[in-house]
């Protein structure tokens, strides 16, 4: 009887557009809604226009910009997760006994 190797199945994600998944969605209403809630409490205040403004744009700015903008070919928040595991990780360091021991 032949043996042979039956691949898993590849679970993937839906996608939006090119690399735009489910999570890169929600980070971007997120920095809308929390824009908007800004834009909202300045507007309310009864600053200038372009106070609101800024109020709104920044926030969904920086969200646009950890999902949209592409460092070495992975975006921003990717970066930023694959840190946040890093520095969750056991630290190992590297102890040599061939330095002379005075330091």
């Amino acid at each position: 009887m032949a043996q042979y190797l039956v691949p898993r199945p590849v679970r993937r994600g839906y996608e939006f557009g090119a690399g735009i998944g489910w999570a890169e969605v929600r980070i971007l209403g997120l920095g809308f809604f929390v824009g908007g809630g800004l834009a909202a409490g300045v507007g309310f205040l009864g600053l200038p226009t372009y106070i609101t403004a800024a109020a709104f744009v920044l926030p969904a700015g920086a969200a646009a910009g950890s999902v949209l903008l592409e460092i070495n070919g992975q975006r921003l928040h990717r970066h930023l997760q694959a840190a946040g595991r890093w520095r969750q990780g056991p630290r190992r360091r590297l102890f040599s006994l061939h330095y002379p021991s005075e330091w």
